[in-house]
């Protein structure tokens, strides 16, 4: 079955996501950046990482949040934000992993019911559905998750969405 390995890339620091439809997904942040330290030194800490959750969890795919649409952050950190992504790409490629990338709102839309949620909504969302986060993150992360899984496979996603509201309306 679909293991999914998702991840919101951030300056201040990366949320991870992983698992199968149907289980309670697993949830973290690690940082990549340190002041003084290069762009080249956060790709090879992203490469790092990478290699070490990918065989930790081997995923099916690899979803990313997009590095265009993720705020308004300045020149260096949006470079950062693509550089990561591009990291993500270039690992994903030569090892046969599938790799989306999905933009915020969209990401957003689909977990909170519109675009324009604000991540204290995704958290709330988590808490919702008893999904474990370190940080807000992680709970993007677990939301990117989320959308993948829909998107990956749009009948997976409606039996999860009929069994969590079969949930709400047993709890």
């Amino acid at each position: 079955m679909l293991n999914v390995l998702a991840l919101d890339t951030s300056k201040s620091g990366t949320g991870w996501a992983h698992g199968r439809p149907f289980d309670v997904p697993v949830s973290g942040t690690v940082s990549f950046s340190r002041a003084g330290k290069s762009i080249g030194y956060a790709m090879c800490r992203m490469g790092d990482f990478l290699s070490e959750k990918i065989t930790e969890c081997k995923p099916d795919l690899v979803a990313f949040e997009s590095p265009l649409t993720a705020g308004k952050g300045n020149a260096p950190t949006r470079r950062l934000l693509i550089c990561l992504a591009g990291e993500v790409e270039r690992y994903c490629d030569p090892n046969k992993i599938r790799c989306v990338e999905a933009e915020v709102s969209t990401i957003r839309k689909h977990f909170c019911g519109h675009g324009r949620a604000k991540k204290p909504q995704v958290m709330s969302r988590c808490d919702e559905l008893g999904w474990a986060y370190v940080d807000d993150n992680a709970a993007d992360a677990l939301a990117l998750w989320d959308y993948a899984i829909f998107q990956a496979h749009p009948t997976l996603g409606a039996e999860l969405t009929m069994r969590r509201m079969a949930d709400r309306r047993a709890a």
